[in-house]
C-alpha cells in the first residue's frame, strides 16, 4: 500500500534480512493488501517473484552494509507479471561511526 496507506491500516510485516523467497511470498500475502498484489477489478496481478527479489535485496544490503540503520523504499512501484518493479524513491540511513563496532 505504502505510504499513508501502511501507517494508518498498520499494514506491515517484519522479515529477517535473510529472509528466503518463500519467506518473503509468506511475509507479503499477510499484508491486508495482499489481494491488490493478486489483480483485482480487472488489473493484472502484480510482479510478485520480482517484489519478492527486491525486497530480498534489500536485506542483502542490510546483510553487507552493517553501517545501514534504515532503509526506506517509497514506492515500489510493481509492475504487472513478466515486467518487473521499480524503486522510485530509496532512503538509507547509515548509523554514526561511532555507533558502529570497530569503526
Amino acid at each position: 500500500l505504502g505510504g499513508v496507506g501502511v501507517e494508518v491500516w498498520k499494514d506491515v510485516v517484519l522479515l529477517p534480512p535473510d529472509a528466503s523467497s518463500a519467506e518473503v511470498q509468506a511475509g507479503l500475502q499477510r499484508l491486508r493488501g495482499a489481494a491488490w498484489l493478486q489483480g483485482t477489478r480487472g488489473r493484472p496481478p502484480v510482479d510478485l517473484p520480482a517484489v519478492v527479489r527486491a525486497v530480498q535485496q534489500v536485506g542483502a544490503w542490510l546483510l553487507a552494509e552493517p553501517r545501514i540503520a534504515e532503509v526506506d523504499v517509497n514506492p515500489l512501484v510493481a509492475y504487472p507479471a513478466g515486467q518487473g518493479v521499480l524503486a522510485l524513491d530509496v532512503l538509507i540511513v547509515l548509523q554514526p561511526e561511532h555507533a558502529v563496532a570497530g569503526a
